[in-house]
């Protein structure tokens, strides 16, 4: 069917079955994560949820992002899929740190659901087989993370300006 359609609309047929073959991959590695399951057996499940919250304090700080699934059992978690190549844990751990805002997910269940425990799982998922990245945060932890969240967002705004001005 993916050949049929390229070639219909013209597109490069091998250029489709390859990225079918990549995204089923992706998939199958999402499907055998031990955090996908955990979600599917929570009560309540939603996937592709956008969220929208400010950061107290002066200037005002605005996130805007998608948890990829959420889920509220007895606490909350996040489920991020992450599709960068990876070559071990330690790898994945360190990609997090450097390039992504982990705790943005929880301080945003945390402001949207009143959540006052978080696991937040990224998932990686272009590899041999998936690998986690788990974060646990709890009511004590939202402080020092608006904190964190702020001068990160700060940072990464004045890098976005300083780009823009070259």
């Amino acid at each position: 069917q993916i050949l049929w359609i390229a070639q219909t609309i013209g597109a490069d047929a091998d250029a489709a079955i390859e990225g079918a073959e990549i995204l089923r991959k992706f998939v199958g590695n999402a499907a055998k994560s031990s955090a996908w399951r955990q979600a599917l057996n929570e009560p309540q499940c939603w996937h592709e949820l956008d969220f929208h919250i400010w950061l107290d304090g002066e200037p005002p700080v605005e996130l805007i992002g998608r948890w990829d699934l959420i889920a509220r059992g007895r606490d909350w978690l996040v489920v991020d899929f992450k599709t960068d190549a990876i070559a071990s844990a330690e790898d994945a751990n360190l990609r997090v740190k450097e390039h992504y805002f982990i705790q943005a997910h929880a301080y945003a269940a945390h402001q949207v659901f009143d959540a006052d425990s978080v696991k937040v799982v990224f998932v990686f998922v272009n590899s041999p087989s998936p690998c986690e990245v788990v974060c646990q945060y709890k009511t004590a932890d939202w402080t020092s993370i608006v904190k964190t969240l702020r001068q990160r967002s700060l940072l990464y705004a004045a890098k976005l300006a300083y780009m823009a001005s070259r």
